[in-house]
């Protein structure tokens, strides 16, 4: 079967496997065991100098510095005469020409400059200020709330990017243009502006003819402020920012106008995108390092932007350039790979061609009826089916887990084809068996042991001991995806969907076993009662001997007896997605 058929949110989708390459990966959890980092990072409690210690050190390097420029722009310094020199003369010039000041002297007034006023257009200014000083978008953020000057200069320049109506910009206009030093010392303030956090996303004062869109201090525009507005509140921005720079969609490298918030972002592109990067072919980030290197990116993306909280824009998303509702999103098709067996199909191939070399060795030594009445025997007695019945059961359960992993790798099976009545024969096999896995005694047996392989005058037995089982995450992804080959609408929605490629995880049982030395061999309930009574690795191990080497991780780890109960032994684990595949096979 080369074909997967999906059906999903009113769609069906044929996939053809031919192409598809599937990775599969072991989850392993974190090692580190420290404090939560809710505190401020020091070296001391990381153990190294990561990219995360040198984002929080630059994060407070750039608040510091943003806010010196701040107070700086405001004041003014060498040739550049600062807001308070432009803001105070066009609101007076404003005043002197009769023309109302207005949301100038608003500013003003939260800015704490001090102008030249009529008491009437100054008590005007207070209230108008103190209305919009109640407001969210002007309540300070970041660091502007280190000072009161900081929290000033933020609301002053919140107010001055909100729109003016045409009387206002023609009356500022005319000022500004009747007055060049006024206008050069705005256009200084508006370089600063785009150089200092990005270009502007609306115009200013100076523009011909007036607009709507006409702010006194514009803010500036940034990539996720486009894309808000291109999809809409549906979608996450960060998640979408990340799979476009991930796929090349969204180029952060900064264009000749970009500001230093685009040169920031661009510092932290290599997070998440290594395409033509030098160290490309040197380094190889896994699955699990990956995540937590976009988790950075998104951490320190939403740093870098709270440097530049005031100035950055804010883009509605009430979508009111249309009339109507926002568009809904297409709907998703979420494709993962087909994981309810462990990928390992010559190895379930040759386990049951084995199982038919032991039935033609048995059938030619003792004939077929004699193994008829005969039947295996357990630690409970015998089991039901006679011993070539339960040959034939093995083999078909394992042929059938092989046709079931070749089938999920989009792989042929190995099976003749002559013999093709096999593989449903098998695959019906290994469904029906699932069914009652749960109960499966085999399953729950108890396997810990000891075992010599050799032995030493001076040291002893050498030995192998199975400890018992520890369970692993495995995740499957797909290195190539399977390729659509048509796509049916089931309800005539008249939407084409968009196809989804994630990763599965399933929990697997692992063996934990050791080599050792010991002075004396113990059976199995000896083996079990040591076990038992020290339950931690470690100690087991000192109780017994000399330890040559470990498999899984037994070390520092407890060791617990085998429980009756299903639900938590882990060999169980990844029925339930098994018999799922089966009721679609």
């Amino acid at each position: 079967m080369s074909q997967r058929v999906i059906t999903q949110s009113g769609f069906e989708v044929v996939l053809d496997k031919h192409s598809q390459v599937t990775n599969v990966d072991v989850l392993e959890p974190s090692a580190w065991k420290g404090p939560a980092l809710l505190q401020p990072l020091l070296p001391s409690q990381i153990g190294f100098i990561s990219a995360g210690v040198l984002i929080a050190k630059a994060k407070q390097f750039d608040d510091g510095l943003m806010a010196s420029v701040e107070l700086l722009a405001q004041k003014g310094g060498g040739k550049f005469k600062g807001k308070i020199f432009f803001l105070r003369q066009l609101c007076e010039s404003l005043a002197v020409d009769g023309s109302q000041p207005g949301v100038i002297a608003a500013a003003c007034f939260l800015g704490g400059i001090d102008c030249n006023l009529p008491d009437v257009i100054r008590q005007n200014a207070q209230v108008a200020a103190e209305s919009f000083a109640t407001t969210e978008h002007a309540k300070p953020l970041a660091f502007y709330t280190w000072t009161d000057e900081l929290a000033g200069i933020f609301r002053q320049d919140r107010l001055l990017q909100k729109t003016v109506d045409r009387d206002s910009f023609d009356a500022m206009s005319a000022v500004l243009k009747a007055n060049a030093e006024l206008q050069e010392a705005y256009q200084e303030i508006l370089a600063l502006i785009s150089r200092l956090t990005n270009p502007l996303s609306k115009p200013g004062l100076l523009t011909e003819p007036y607009t709507a869109e006409v702010c006194v201090f514009p803010p500036s525009d940034s990539h996720e402020a486009r894309l808000i507005r291109m999809v809409g509140p549906q979608v996450s921005i960060i998640d979408e920012i990340v799979r476009q720079v991930r796929d090349g969609s969204l180029n952060l490298t900064p264009s000749q106008n970009s500001g230093w918030y685009d040169h920031q972002l661009w510092s932290l592109e290599p997070l998440i995108r290594t395409i033509a990067l030098p160290e490309s072919e040197k380094l190889m980030r896994g699955h699990q390092y990956e995540k937590a290197l976009i988790d950075l990116f998104k951490g320190a993306y939403a740093l870098t932007r709270e440097t530049h909280v005031k100035q950055l824009e804010m883009p509605a998303t009430a979508c009111a350039m249309r009339s109507g509702p926002p568009p809904v999103p297409p709907p998703q098709i979420i494709i993962t790979p087909e994981f309810s067996i462990e990928p390992i199909p010559s190895m379930y191939y040759r386990r049951a061609q084995s199982y038919t070399f032991i039935r033609a060795l048995l059938v030619e030594t003792f004939g077929e009826e004699s193994l008829k009445q005969t039947s295996r025997v357990s630690q409970n007695g015998h089991v039901q089916l006679n011993l070539l019945d339960e040959i034939d059961y093995m083999e078909q359960l394992l042929l059938g887990a092989h046709v079931v992993a070749c089938e999920q790798l989009g792989m042929p099976n190995f099976i003749d084809e002559q013999d093709a009545s096999k593989v449903k024969q098998s695959t019906d096999f290994l469904a029906s068996w699932l069914g009652g896995a749960i109960d499966d005694p085999d399953i729950s047996a108890d396997c810990r042991m000891m075992v010599p392989i050799g032995f030493d005058e001076k040291l002893g037995f050498k030995v192998w001991v199975f400890l018992g089982w520890e369970e692993k995450q495995l995740e499957a992804r797909y290195l190539k995806n399977p390729t659509v080959v048509t796509v049916k609408d089931l309800n005539g929605i008249g939407v084409q969907p968009e196809i989804i490629y994630r990763s599965t995880t399933a929990s697997g049982a692992y063996a934990v076993s050791a080599e050792l030395y010991v002075e004396q061999l113990l059976n199995r309930d000896e083996f079990r009662a040591i076990c038992d009574k020290y339950k931690d690795a470690d100690q087991i191990f000192s109780s017994l001997g000399r330890v040559v080497s470990i498999s899984g991780t037994a070390s520092k780890n407890e060791i617990s007896a085998p429980t009756t109960e299903k639900e938590s032994n882990p060999a169980r684990a990844g029925f339930e997605r098994v018999l799922r595949f089966f009721k679609g096979w």
